[in-house]
């Protein structure tokens, strides 16, 4: 599922390197979140979180809600960022 371009910055080409981040943060810790595009995952690295998407491109960051994630799974994910 696709995040809505309203929670995305825009680049920051201070670094060079013209990467737009998201603008949520981990309602757990306050980290910044990893966001897998075509796998519609948006998880939190530090906390261990796998925060669910709707359909409607909405993320839930109730940590209720979210998936605890073992750390092997989370860095399979991590891998995986561009």
């Amino acid at each position: 599922m696709e995040l809505p371009r309203a929670l995305f910055q825009p680049p920051d080409d201070r670094d060079g390197d013209g990467r737009e981040g998201l603008i949520l943060r981990c309602t757990e810790c306050g980290g910044e979140l990893g966001y897998l595009r075509a796998e519609g995952v948006l998880f939190c690295a530090r906390s261990r979180l796998r925060f669910p998407i709707t359909e409607d491109g909405i993320p839930v960051m109730l940590i209720d809600e979210a998936e605890r994630l073992d750390q092997a799974a989370v860095d399979a994910l991590v891998a995986r960022l561009p």
